[in-house]
């Protein structure tokens, strides 16, 4: 059954769209600063914003409606790599190894270091958008809550209403006239009075005799 439109419903899911929208702004700028300071801070030669994934805000008038994700993404590693392994370079050639087992051990330690840099990096901007998903959780279930109360009211005033009275008949429609809604006597049947069925003759008119005059 096809519930009416409630003016309540359509301020919910105004309400609705907007902290939606608002978040959806809130973690792709996010997305934008992590990318920027990884870069920024040489741990990824290039990075960027990218739509990481969409999920339904909860609303089923509105299924249109999608929370948004966001990722950070790695590029090639950043000039912090080359400029560790440089300074590992140098000072291998100082001392006259720089092939040696030294030099190798030290670059793989200078590398592993500045991953777990990226790796933390990357798990506090999750940690924020996770946040920034979890805060929106209450104000929208507040929300879906509100528009459940008034469908369950409508349904309720539904199923409590008197059953519709039934229309006039099809034969008694097609006896009226279209224009001014009295009866069409060109459209009446007036059936012929009958004796068939009833066991009775019909009725006969008795000769009628007249006087004769004499002259």
């Amino acid at each position: 059954m096809a519930l009416p439109v409630d003016p309540r419903i359509e301020a919910y899911l105004a309400g609705g769209r907007g902290l939606v929208s608002t978040g959806n702004a809130q973690r792709r700028q996010m997305s934008i600063l992590a990318a920027l300071g990884l870069t920024d801070s040489g741990l990824l030669e290039r990075s960027g914003s990218v739509l990481q994934g969409t999920q339904g805000a909860g609303f089923a008038e509105a299924p249109e409606l999608m929370n948004e994700s966001y990722a950070a993404q790695q590029g090639p590693e950043g000039r912090a790599f080359r400029q560790a392994f440089q300074s590992i370079d140098s000072a291998a050639a100082q001392r006259g190894a720089a092939y040696g087992s030294a030099r190798d051990n030290a670059q793989s330690g200078a590398r592993s270091a500045l991953l777990q840099q990226l790796a933390a990096s990357l798990r506090q901007f999750d940690a924020q958008q996770a946040r920034s998903i979890t805060d929106q959780m209450a104000p929208l279930g507040e929300l879906g809550g509100n528009i459940a109360q008034i469908r369950w009211e409508q349904g309720r005033e539904a199923a409590a209403a008197p059953p519709a009275p039934a229309g006039p008949s099809a034969a008694f429609q097609a006896a009226m006239t279209p224009v001014t809604g009295q009866p069409n006597i060109e459209k009446m049947i007036v059936k012929k009075p009958t004796t068939k069925g009833t066991g009775r003759e019909p009725l006969k008119r008795a000769p009628v005799t007249r006087p004769r005059v004499r002259r």
